[in-house]
């Protein structure tokens, strides 16, 4: 799950492949949802640094980045990885300013930038470890951004990866 700066949307994904909309207030209510946003589990969502738009992967390993007003999927990613994606995080740019990346990080070990605008590749670092990546963070300020395996963890800098 993942949430807007100013914390007011909650962003979820399910095993069923469905994403959902939930507005906070008094209570958690749901205020759009897509069924069948993607044909497998949705495995990491990551809202862009002004909440105007985020991405979906699933286990079958696409991307998927997401109007969050509308809702609607507008650009599509097939498979940039060749294994389900773990984790992906958006990137700040270093003034706090809007996103302009962010990273997928997938179970065959590569760690991979995105352009917020046009949706290539900005850099690859494949094999960043020895044995599968479990979880990873991004610092607030997003320069600096942490993956962890089941016996080490590595400090990384996004600017090396841009």
């Amino acid at each position: 799950k993942s949430s807007d700066p100013n914390n007011v949307t909650l962003l979820s994904g399910s095993w069923d492949g469905s994403i959902s909309k939930w507005k906070r207030g008094e209570s958690l209510k749901t205020v759009a949802k897509v069924p069948c946003a993607h044909k497998w589990k949705v495995t990491a969502i990551a809202v862009s640094s002004d909440g105007k738009q985020f991405w979906t992967a699933s286990s079958h390993r696409s991307v998927k980045v997401w109007d969050t007003d509308s809702f609607e999927c507008v650009f599509y990613i097939p498979s940039p990885h060749n294994a389900p994606i773990r984790s992906m995080h958006s990137i700040p740019s270093e003034n706090g300013g809007e996103s302009h990346s962010f990273i997928t990080i997938s179970e065959d070990r590569e760690i991979t930038t995105w352009s917020t605008t046009t949706f290539s590749r900005l850099h690859v670092i494949k094999e960043a470890h020895n044995s599968m990546i479990h979880s990873s963070c991004v610092s607030p300020r997003g320069n600096l951004f942490v993956t962890v395996t089941k016996d080490r963890g590595t400090v990384w800098s996004p600017t090396l990866c841009t």
